[in-house]
C-alpha cells in the first residue's frame, strides 16, 4: 500500500502545484466553477500539503483529512455550479484518498 499512497499523494501534491501555478488547464476549470483566486489557493495548497503530508505514514492520516476536507469543498462547488462532468472524478479522487487513509 506504500506505493499506492505515493501515487495518490504525488499525484494530489502535483495537482495542487498545478493550480497554484496557474497552469492553463486548471485555469480553465476555475473559471468553469467560477472560484474566486483565494478559493483556487486554498484549493491547491490543501491538495499540496495534503499530497505531501500522505507520503509519509506518520502524517498519511493526516495528510488524507486535508486532502478530503479540500475535496469535499471542491465537489460541492462542482455540484452547484452545475459540472456534474467533474463530480465523478472528484468523487474517485475521494475513494482512493479514503482508501489510503483506511490502510494506514
Amino acid at each position: 500500500m506504500k506505493f499506492v499512497s505515493a501515487v495518490i499523494g504525488s499525484t494530489l501534491a502535483a495537482a495542487g502545484l498545478a493550480k497554484l501555478l496557474r497552469v492553463a488547464a486548471y485555469e480553465d476549470l476555475v473559471q468553469d466553477l467560477d472560484w474566486s483566486d483565494e478559493e483556487r489557493q486554498a484549493i491547491g495548497v490543501s491538495e499540496l500539503v495534503g499530497g505531501l503530508l500522505m507520503l509519509a505514514g506518520p502524517t498519511r492520516r493526516l495528510g488524507v483529512g486535508v486532502v478530503l476536507a479540500a475535496s469535499g469543498a471542491a465537489l460541492a462547488v462542482e455540484l452547484r455550479s452545475d459540472q456534474t462532468q467533474l463530480s465523478t472524478p472528484r468523487a474517485g479522487i475521494m475513494l482512493a484518498t479514503l482508501l489510503v487513509g483506511a490502510a494506514a
